[in-house]
């Protein structure tokens, strides 16, 4: 949603951080980015900014290549205050995000940083649009990134694979300039020196091969399993990558 537009915010915080980033712009729609386009990063920063009402955040398909970009070793931020208004809490949230329950426009107005964020401690908040902010609740096997004012705040999931989510319910870039650096900072940090994601490693032991095409044909023609193109089915395109990417991962 550029009502306003925040993309600057994000920029400016990536450029003084030194870090180099394409940007991906939705449109405010769900023509999101597929796996193969993820796969190239080991880090993405999805924000949705004032966006409400039907694209805050993925859709399905974005939530399908997303999880298969974090089984396959990769790293999500997503920064939403509207996603779970828009989307409900989705299998992806609950497996992938972390998050156990969640209560929408609870409007946080300072947050405190835990886990990995407990350097940044507690702030106030200052939002370039309306605060919709939401409360955000992990799941036992998640993490507690930020509590709130008004409750939890963000949260973060570690996938079996190396791969990892953090979700928070609020703008990061509503926290003072400081504690953004020092968030992007911890980023760093969390995401480290990573292996180039390997989606085609359906049992995510390093390499790929016969025992990755066999849970492949396993799970032949449905959605779940080692969908590695993202298409919603598994299928001989599949079979194709794979033996495409034959060998030890990147």
């Amino acid at each position: 949603d550029n009502s306003p537009n925040v993309l600057s915010s994000y920029t400016d915080l990536l450029d003084s951080a030194g870090m180099l980033y394409e940007v991906f712009d939705t449109a405010n729609s769900n023509n999101e980015p597929d796996l193969s386009t993820l796969q190239a990063y080991p880090l993405v920063i999805w924000f949705t900014g004032d966006e409400w009402g039907g694209f805050a955040g993925p859709g399905s398909s974005g939530e399908a290549a997303l999880g298969s970009y974090i089984e396959a070793g990769g790293h999500l931020l997503l920064s939403s205050q509207d996603y779970l208004y828009d989307n409900g809490l989705t299998p992806f949230g609950q497996t992938y995000l972390g998050i156990a329950s969640f209560d929408s426009d609870v409007n946080q107005s300072t947050v405190t940083g835990e886990d990995i964020f407990d350097s940044i401690g507690s702030v106030s908040l200052s939002f370039p649009f309306s605060n919709w902010s939401d409360e955000v609740n992990p799941a036992t096997d998640a993490f507690l990134t930020f509590d709130g004012s008004a409750g939890n705040a963000a949260v973060r999931k570690d996938g079996e694979h190396g791969g990892s989510a953090l979700f928070f319910g609020f703008p990061i870039i509503t926290l003072p300039e400081e504690s953004q650096s020092l968030l992007i900072a911890e980023v760093m940090n969390w995401v480290g020196d990573t292996p180039e994601p390997c989606p085609a490693d359906c049992n995510g032991d390093g390499f790929v091969n016969v025992s990755d095409l066999l849970s492949i044909i396993e799970a032949w023609g449905t959605s779940a399993g080692c969908d590695i193109n993202a298409d919603g089915i598994i299928d001989v395109i599949d079979l194709l990558a794979a033996v495409g990417a034959w060998g030890a991962c990147p």
